[in-house]
């Protein structure tokens, strides 16, 4: 990316210069490239000499006018200019740019994809809705930016999994069935058509019931998990 490109130029710059004495060895501060407010100022700006100014008690345009005159020439700049108070800006080369969109084109969906995970595995678990409440605002929230943030992250050549877990153990779900027999009753009543349903549920909750009686809950307490494709 240019911006990193940048970035190290400065950094070597800013180094040489302190090898050479121009500058005093203190730390180096972050560097920051942005783009200007001005666009008649160039594609980028840095502000560093008004950091290390800061820093060594120099005046920032001489740092700036020391740390250009040590940065080496690059392919894709046009130009480096100070601007005052102690501003270095970048003019980028129009036939580099004029290469970047082949360059698009080529990568297709992959452009803009950096190698910072390293195939280092990540789990996003998002969403896992509460299977005895309903469903809101927020779970639609969650199912955004979770599967956002996983996006974000492949990109980052991180290798996602994506988790939605089915809490579907414990109290809740026996205070569920308890529940829902009393309406089991009411549909046999007034939905004869459904009769064959309601007994199919009520055969299955019956059993469940007495399954967790028998044994207790302990063996759901683990709950279940579904993997999503990446």
């Amino acid at each position: 990316m240019i911006k990193q490109r940048l970035i190290e130029l400065l950094t070597e710059a800013a180094s040489q210069a302190q090898q050479l004495g121009k500058l005093p060895a203190v730390t180096l501060p972050d560097i920051v490239v942005e783009h200007p407010q001005n666009a008649g100022y160039g594609d980028y700006a840095s502000s560093l000499p008004l950091k290390l100014a800061r820093a060594t008690g120099l005046s920032p345009l001489t740092i700036a006018n020391d740390i250009v005159g040590l940065m080496a020439p690059t392919p894709e700049v046009a130009g480096v200019a100070v601007a005052p108070p102690g501003f270095i800006n970048f003019t980028l080369k129009d036939d580099w740019l004029t290469q970047q969109v082949d360059s698009i084109l080529m990568a297709g969906d992959a452009y803009g994809n950096i190698v910072l995970g390293e195939g280092s595995r990540v789990q996003i678990e998002f969403v896992s809705v509460n299977p005895t409440g309903p469903l809101h605002v927020g779970h639609g929230r969650g199912a955004i930016l979770g599967s956002t943030l996983a996006n974000v992250l492949a990109a980052a050549d991180y290798k996602v999994e994506k988790e939605y877990y089915i809490n579907d153990a414990g109290s809740q779900i026996v205070a569920l069935i308890a529940h829902s027999m009393p309406a089991i009753s009411s549909v046999w009543v007034l939905m004869p058509r459904c009769r064959l349903m309601v007994i199919l549920v009520a055969i299955w909750l019956t059993w469940l019931r007495r399954l967790l009686l028998r044994r207790g809950t302990g063996f759901l307490v683990s709950p279940k998990k579904r993997q999503y494709p990446n």
